[in-house]
């Protein structure tokens, strides 16, 4: 009988910004699922990468980081607490030119989903309803690219 080995799954960005968001927040799980109003083993789900919060969820966790930086740090577009920025990958020469078109693309993005962060918390509801429809829109493609990813591996 031939013996099952595990292999470790690496946690996607945003399980691990979730973790570092609560680290930051000096909160344990079961504070952080009371905060965000889910239930501690959906909260551990997403800790762990195996879920994805989604609209509301997405808010409120967007919601709880004090910053910028944190909210970059959340989607994974900062290095997690503890992890230097050469921990995020090797560093290598000069970006080829789709390669800095990507990185504005990115960089636009979130500059975007900011300035609609902080529209909704000024009371905007049309910021905050882009939002949500935002957060659906990319769990929906992120999932839908993953599931194309595994299927061609």
């Amino acid at each position: 009988m031939a013996v099952k080995r595990k292999t470790k799954v690496k946690r996607a960005p945003l399980a691990s910004g979730i973790r570092a968001l609560r680290e930051i927040l000096g909160e344990t799980q079961e504070a952080m699922a009371r905060r965000l109003d889910v239930s501690l083993s959906g909260y551990k789900f997403w800790e762990s990468g195996d879920r994805t919060p989604r609209g509301k969820s997405l808010e409120k966790l967007l919601a709880l980081c004090p910053d910028a930086p944190s909210r970059g740090m959340l989607v994974g577009l900062e290095p997690a607490v503890g992890q230097t920025p050469a921990a995020r990958g090797p560093k290598r020469g000069p970006l080829s030119r789709d390669e800095s078109a990507r990185l504005r693309a990115r960089a636009t993005a979130l500059t975007a989903i900011h300035i609609l962060f902080e529209l909704a918390e000024k009371g905007s509801d049309a910021a905050h309803q882009e939002l949500l429809a935002l957060a659906d829109r990319a769990t929906k493609r992120a999932g839908d690219l993953s599931q194309s990813k595994s299927a061609r591996h």
